[in-house]
């Protein structure tokens, strides 16, 4: 009996630590989607997209093609007709510009790249990268005021609220993995912890009814007497970390919009080259 408490330590001890190490979470918008960010947006010229592209070679996966088919399927274009510009824009982001004929008219669309996200998969034969990339795109002969774009890892005092119920922050935080193991830890050593109360009073009692083996029911009530105090230590310190946890742990990666500041602009037109050819590209003054 006491090296089934011994083990039963030592795998919670090992249950509890394992909590603490976790890999960085993917970002809140590969995890959830863009249709929570596109109703926090200001301006409903532009919309986020995501696109995910798979290969072995990181410089292959890092284009602007996605973004460029994306738009050539919207608009019917082929997306080696299309001329790349870029505007640039308060806070030192970059905004594209993308002209294009459509039904024998000029036509532009903008876009800002917000985030991107590498999954790499390993497997025997290959190593298989998954690039995510997030972007605002705005409707076509649009003049789209793009939102403030600000990355970050926090999450304010919500989750702690939220892990009065073990895991649930985590969980909200984009740590699913983590969460999800709290939550199951702590109901298994809560569940534990009620089973072997029940079994303490049920030796208890055949220790009244049978008075003449007090040696075997002593032994009986003093282990899972012992294993129900551990259980119930555990519980309490796991639940403390997890209190602790939600607030300092760095949680998924999320995108926080904010409405441009409303400054006059000026904006010129300077020569342009990129890979898809000569142009003219605009400059914005602020």
């Amino acid at each position: 009996m006491k090296k089934l408490q011994l083990y039963f330590t030592m795998a919670v001890c090992l249950l509890f630590a394992g909590n603490t190490a976790a890999t960085e979470p993917a970002p809140r918008w590969v995890q959830k989607g863009v249709k929570s960010l596109n109703r926090e947006r200001t301006d409903k010229n532009y919309r986020f997209c995501t696109f995910t592209t798979t290969g072995t070679d990181v410089m292959q996966l890092q284009t602007i093609r996605p973004l460029l088919e994306y738009i050539g399927k919207q608009y019917d274009v082929n997306p080696d007709a299309m001329q790349l510009d870029s505007l640039s824009a308060p806070g030192g982001n970059t905004t594209l510009l993308i002209t294009f004929l459509s039904d024998g008219e000029p036509a532009e669309v903008q876009a800002q790249q917000i985030d991107s996200w590498t999954q790499f998969d390993d497997d025997i034969f290959s190593t298989q990268m998954q690039l995510s990339q997030l972007y605002a795109v705005s409707d076509k002969n649009t003049t789209p005021a793009f939102d403030n774009f600000t990355l970050t890892h926090k999450y304010g005092a919500k989750p702690v609220l939220m892990s009065v119920i073990p895991g649930v922050g985590q969980i909200y935080k984009g740590q699913r993995a983590k969460g999800y193991t709290i939550l199951c830890s702590e109901a298994a050593l809560l569940g534990v912890s009620i089973g072997t109360a029940v079994e303490v009073n049920h030796y208890k009692k055949l220790k009244k009814d049978n008075p003449g083996f007090n040696n075997s029911w002593d032994s009986k009530i003093s282990f899972f007497r012992n294993l129900r105090n551990t259980s119930l230590i555990m519980a309490g310190g796991l639940y403390i970390y997890n209190l602790i946890d939600a607030a300092v742990a760095k949680g998924a990666r999320r995108v926080i919009i904010k409405k441009p500041d409303q400054t006059a602009a000026e904006i010129s037109f300077v020569p342009a080259v990129s890979p898809f050819g000569a142009g003219m590209g605009a400059v914005v003054r602020f």
